[in-house]
């Protein structure tokens, strides 16, 4: 289970957005934003990918060989925390990571004992990006001007113009034998 801590916006101004879409007035600014974060949303499950930088926690129930994290791109594991035996919150500092191989797996060295209580283990990283590629950006962008256009349609959040789905395509995790691999392109 991975619960959101912080996230940062989206580096875009309501301006640029208003540009794009061709509005000269400020009286939708309230709408536009509301459908570019629906845009945001969509594009991060659609593609697997984390769009901004955002701290994660994971929970886990036990100690295993590896832990694979499904946030992408991972910038950092911040740290690791369980409850011992006593049920004493500690960090535990005895760790790998591995960023070589994808989806980022980082091993325990030597785990300890752990308190006999669901998900005593607490697990911090953060992963996404402070930049989006020039593409993907525009895509953002399209995906919007589609759904500021067909507003009121049934379907408008679900229909993503060809134009943004082939780039939103090329940046996609895709599942291959029951582990995400990268897509065509990959940024960090």
């Amino acid at each position: 289970m991975f619960k959101v801590i912080s996230k940062e916006d989206f580096n875009i101004s309501i301006q640029e957005i208003r540009d794009f879409l061709r509005i000269d007035d400020e009286y939708q600014d309230d709408i536009l934003l509301s459908m570019f974060n629906s845009v945001m949303i969509y594009a991060e499950e659609y593609t697997g990918i984390t769009l901004t930088k955002t701290v994660y926690k994971a929970y886990k129930n036990n100690w295993c060989d590896n832990f694979y994290i499904y946030a992408t791109p991972v910038d950092s594991i911040d740290s690791i925390k369980y409850y011992d035996i006593n049920n004493v919150l500690q960090t535990q500092t005895d760790f790998n990571v591995t960023y070589e191989i994808y989806p980022y797996v980082y091993s325990l060295n030597n785990p300890p004992p752990l308190m006999n209580k669901p998900q005593p283990i607490e697990i911090t990283f953060t992963a996404g990006s402070s930049r989006c590629p020039t593409d993907l950006r525009t895509a953002l962008k399209m995906h919007t001007l589609s759904l500021f256009e067909n507003r009121g349609d049934d379907a408008s959040i679900t229909f993503i113009p060809a134009n943004a789905l082939v780039v939103y395509n090329k940046y996609k995790i895709v599942n291959i034998g029951g582990l995400p691999q990268k897509g065509f392109h990959y940024y960090v």
